[in-house]
This record gives structure tokens, C-alpha cells and sequence, in this order.
């Protein structure tokens, strides 16, 4: 009773240690660690890899702070966000591979640097309008990159050819340079929303050779030849990629960030402020169900303790009993000693009762020596 009683003082100890630390932390940090971005694994698996040779490294859990240059992969299965500090986000599809090249948030003047080296697969980017001009959202593959000031849209790059997809405002799309890295500036495009534009490794090289010769003239969605050719254009989004699951998702998240950011803004609150605390009251929520499973594996620990502790007990009781039948055996053999001992007494009383017969029976002389023999052997009885 005792071990039971201090195992769950222990257990509720420790439980509020892990509540009054977290919330001390939580308090004394919050300014700073609120700055950092961090994810949210929405289903499994997600990993963290080496930048440099993309081995993993280990599994990412749901509220891990992200550094400059991680590389996070998703499985087949996996699906995050990443949440920064103003509360724009990036929304990792299944078989997507990037490096957070950037993503820090300066508190004094408000600004958000978020630069994504998306490797492979998809992300969709939901931006809160970049309000100071050290702001910036830029998302790359190896030849295009995408660059916005506040917009949500979509980037892929599969199989060499990158695709942007516009949702909201205006992303600028520029293709890159295969050779030098650079971006070809004179080929830039503005895409608005349910605008799309592909950028493929023949449409640069065609790209470089009517630059390489001043033959190009920029329009506001389209680069064109001297001789009209259309060398690149942002053009409706087509069915087959309209129809794609991971901007279906990311649009749905959009809109249910939007609709929580109105129900708020009755209150009277500032929707920049809002957005910033989005992430915030969901990190904190994250932080929250950290603390449970830790409580929900001290409770298992004690219920182990005490169940162990248990089959000590019942293991010490079979010993005792075993040692009371041992006891036991011993109370037996001296019963049946006691038993032996009795058995001789009524052998003896026989032998005596016979012996008073035979002296009735004898002649004086007999009985005279007959009644020495009684004697002797009573004495011998006596002594024994």
C-alpha cells in the first residue's frame, strides 16, 4: 500500500513539474520562440535529412522547430505544414523533397525571409501579405523560381519541368539558368489566379538563344520573340492539373484559414495580428498534446512499477507457503514420530500385561525373580 501510494505521488509530481516547466518556458520564451518556424506533420511519415547527401537523419514530430538549410522529406504517405511566424504557411505534399534555405522573422521590424529550395514534389504557399520591403517569399526548383509579396499558390517540379499554379494576387516566375544558376530576368512572368505556367529545360534553352541575341520582348504574363514567337506565357490552368489532389488541399486549408481568420475579426481584432497568432495558439495547442503522451507514459511506467511489484509480492507469498509446507512436513514427521513413540508404549504395556500373566500363572520362586525382572525394566523405561 505504501509502494502503491508513492508511485502516484511520484506520477503526479513529475506531471506537475512537466506543466509549471512547460508554462514557465512557454513564458520566458515566447518571444523568441515564436520566431522560429516550426511543423506540423498532418500524417506520416516526415523526415529530416542531411542537406548535403540527403540521408536521413530522423523522423520529424509534429511542433520541431525548423533551423536554416534543414532538408525535410515526405514519404509516400506524408503530408506537413510549415508554419511561420506571421502566419503565413507551406504545405508539403506526399513525395516532396525541399531545404528551408530561409525562414526567419525579425520581431522589430515585422519582416518575414522565407526562401524554400523545393528538390522534388509539390508545396502549396499560403502568404500573409509581406508588409516591410526586407520581406520576401521565394520558392525554387533547379530552373525556375517563384517569387510573391502576399498570395497563396501552388509550385511543382517533377521530372525537370516545373509548374507554377496562381490562386490568389500575383506570383512573378522567372526561369533559371541551368548553367550560370541565375535567373533569366528577361523572362519573367506575372501569373494571377488559376493562371499556370510550365517551365521545361527546352523552353530555356529556347529562352537563352533569343536573349543571348537581345531578340525578346517581356509583356506583364508572357516573353516573346522579335518575331512574335511566344517563348514562354502564363495560360488558364488546365483541367488535368486543376484536378490534382494537392491543390484541391491546399485551396480547402486556405479557405478554412480564412474563415477562422473572419469569425475572429468580429471581435474586433487586427487580421495581421490575427494571422500571427494563429500559429501561435496552434504551436501551443502542439506543445499541449507533447505534455500528454509524456503523461500517459509516466502512468504507464507506474502501472508497470506497480504490476512488477505486484508479482514480487506474489512471489515472495508462494515462497512463504512454500516454506509453511515445508514447516508443514516437518510437523508431520514429528506426528509421526509422536505416533512411533505411542505405538512402542502400548508394545510395552502389552509385553507387561503378558508378563503379570505369566507371574499369576508361576510358581513362587518364578514369580519372585519374574517380579525383579518388572522392576528392572520399568527403571530402564524410566530412564529412557
Amino acid at each position: 500500500m505504501r509502494t502503491l501510494l508513492a508511485s502516484f505521488l511520484f506520477l503526479i509530481v513529475t506531471v506537475v513539474i512537466l506543466v509549471v516547466g512547460q508554462f514557465i518556458f512557454d513564458k520566458n520564451n515566447d518571444a523568441y520562440a515564436s520566431t522560429r518556424p516550426w511543423v506540423d506533420i498532418i500524417a506520416s511519415k516526415v523526415f529530416l535529412l542531411n542537406t548535403k547527401d540527403g540521408v536521413e537523419i530522423r523522423e520529424l514530430n509534429t511542433g520541431d522547430e525548423l533551423l536554416p538549410n534543414m532538408r525535410i522529406k515526405t514519404d509516400a504517405t506524408g503530408l506537413a505544414e510549415i508554419h511561420f511566424a506571421d502566419g503565413s504557411v507551406a504545405r508539403l505534399d506526399s513525395n516532396t523533397e525541399l531545404i528551408l534555405e530561409d525562414g526567419r522573422y525579425d520581431i522589430e521590424n515585422q519582416s518575414l525571409v522565407v526562401r524554400i529550395n523545393l528538390l522534388l514534389g509539390r508545396v502549396w504557399s499560403k502568404v500573409v501579405g509581406l508588409s516591410t520591403p526586407e520581406s520576401a517569399w521565394e520558392v525554387k526548383t533547379s530552373n525556375a523560381v517563384a517569387t510573391v509579396r502576399g498570395t497563396a499558390f501552388g509550385m511543382e517540379f517533377t521530372d525537370g519541368i516545373s509548374s507554377v499554379i496562381g490562386s490568389e494576387n500575383q506570383v512573378a516566375v522567372t526561369p533559371i539558368d541551368p548553367d550560370t544558376k541565375k535567373a533569366i530576368k528577361e523572362a519573367e512572368v506575372l501569373i494571377t489566379a488559376e493562371k499556370f505556367v510550365e517551365i521545361s529545360a527546352a523552353k530555356i534553352k529556347r529562352i537563352k538563344e533569343h536573349v543571348a541575341l537581345g531578340r525578346v520582348k517581356q509583356e506583364a504574363s508572357a516573353v516573346v520573340s522579335a518575331a512574335g514567337e511566344l517563348l514562354i506565357a502564363a495560360e488558364k490552368v488546365p483541367a488535368r492539373v486543376a484536378q490534382k489532389v494537392w491543390i484541391g488541399r491546399g485551396k480547402k486549408a486556405d479557405r478554412d484559414l480564412e474563415d477562422s481568420v473572419k469569425e475572429l475579426k468580429k471581435t474586433g481584432a487586427n487580421e495581421r495580428e490575427i494571422f500571427k497568432e494563429v500559429p501561435k495558439t496552434l504551436k501551443k495547442m502542439m506543445k499541449a498534446k507533447k505534455v500528454r503522451p509524456a503523461i500517459k507514459e509516466l502512468e504507464n511506467e507506474v502501472e508497470k512499477e506497480l504490476i512488477r511489484r505486484s508479482d514480487e509480492i506474489k512471489k515472495k507469498t508462494e515462497a512463504s507457503r512454500e516454506s509453511d509446507r515445508d514447516d508443514d512436513k516437518e510437523i508431520v514427521k514429528e506426528l509421526e514420530t509422536v505416533e512411533i513413540d505411542v505405538d512402542d508404549d502400548v508394545e510395552l504395556l502389552k509385553e507387561e500385561m503378558e508378563i503379570e500373566e505369566a507371574i499369576i500363572k508361576a510358581e513362587p520362586v518364578e514369580k519372585i525373580e519374574t517380579l525383579r525382572i518388572i522392576d528392572d525394566t520399568r527403571s530402564t523405561l524410566r530412564i529412557e
